[in-house]
């Protein structure tokens, strides 16, 4: 038999239980958050390093144009105007399309892409607060997302769901996992993380099936979908994918 005490003490404990849990939610999110900012810390930090390498930039702007131009095509036969290039480097899609603003992480990177004459921000592609909702028809975020952990890579795909206009939509490349040099790259990256190298050195490639569930996760609903083979005997994944439901 349960004495009216017991019950009081019952209850006493089942409160101070529930603040406990509603505490530790609240504390997780904060550290959640904390870790999310250091992430983006970390390959803010990684882009100045390799940036910073010699002739890394100009290496990068030195690749053959055609490299990019099938991607370019895909870019234009699906995607209306305005855009948003996240990630957009040294500007290389950016010259291509006339109503098209440019974020990136990296400053020396941004430096270069000013030279093309379009707007470019500095920003982390996995929060883009600084634009409103349904600001852009398409966003564009080739050769990025492959560098950033599973959860921020989610999570750029929402915020750019959140950017779109009603039927707008994405495209992205990222590396195909059953090419022997994309298998090498990664095995680069875990080196790098071994040397305590945290960012985007770190490269991952996926199946075509782990695609298709990020973009259905992040409520979109794929458009175009297929594998590109490149000069530099690497293979990608291309996807263009439609925006669904509400931001």
């Amino acid at each position: 038999m349960i004495t009216i005490s017991q019950s009081k003490n019952n209850n006493y404990a089942m409160r101070g239980f529930a603040a406990r849990i509603g505490k530790s939610r609240e504390e997780r999110m904060k550290v959640e958050t904390c870790k999310s900012k250091e992430r983006v810390g970390r390959y803010e930090k990684e882009w100045h390093l390799e940036a910073s390498r010699k002739g890394i930039v100009k290496a990068t702007i030195g690749a053959p144009e055609s490299f990019f131009y099938p991607e370019i095509a895909i870019m234009k036969k699906f995607l209306r105007e305005p855009l948003l290039d996240a990630g957009c480097g040294y500007g290389r899609v950016l010259k291509h399309f006339k109503n098209i603003t440019g974020v990136d992480i990296s400053s020396e990177m941004l430096g270069e892409a000013k030279k093309t004459g379009k707007k470019v921000f500095k920003c982390s592609i996995t929060d883009l607060h600084i634009f409103p909702d349904k600001t852009f028809n398409g966003v564009i975020c080739n050769k990025v997302l492959f560098h950033l952990t599973d959860e921020d890579f989610l999570k750029s795909l929402r915020e750019f769901h959140r950017l779109l206009r009603k039927d707008g939509r994405i495209f992205f490349g990222v590396p195909y996992i059953f090419n022997l040099r994309n298998f090498i790259f990664n095995l680069r990256g875990i080196l790098h993380l071994f040397r305590g190298s945290v960012g985007i050195t770190r490269t991952r490639s996926y199946t075509k099936r782990k695609i298709i569930s990020m973009v259905k996760k992040a409520n979109f609903s794929p458009v175009y979908f297929d594998i590109l083979d490149y000069y530099n005997r690497t293979s990608g994944i291309v996807v263009v994918a439609e925006k669904v439901g509400v931001s």
